[in-house]
């Protein structure tokens, strides 16, 4: 797991196991955004494991999924709520990094307009 950052709270990456939110935790992550839908691949954890290690470590979660590069502006708003009740560095992943980025970047354009 690499983070690529954003911006300096928000990080993207591919797909995580359950096991690196511990180091999400312990690099100063306080929330996790999953942008993947589950059973994309078999051997994938669901959003409900990675939202249940999250919690162990006390750290906020949101399954967002979305189908290639199309999202809903349910979704955007969702994220924009999380955001605004999640102060400090997110975490958001899918199964390479890019729809986690192209949401983020969407969400800066509506907040920009």
């Amino acid at each position: 797991m690499n983070p690529t950052f954003i911006v300096d709270h928000y990080a993207v990456s591919p797909q995580i196991q359950s096991d690196d939110v511990v180091t999400l935790k312990q690099s100063g992550f306080v929330a996790i955004v999953c942008n993947r839908p589950d059973g994309e691949d078999t051997d994938q954890p669901t959003a409900a494991q990675i939202g249940a290690a999250a919690k162990e470590q006390n750290m906020s979660f949101i399954h967002l999924p979305m189908n290639g590069p199309m999202m809903t502006h349910e979704q955007l708003e969702q994220l924009d709520v999380f955001l605004n009740e999640n102060e400090g560095k997110v975490f958001s992943y899918c199964r390479s990094g890019n729809r986690s980025n192209i949401m983020y970047q969407a969400l800066l354009e509506k907040r920009n307009t």
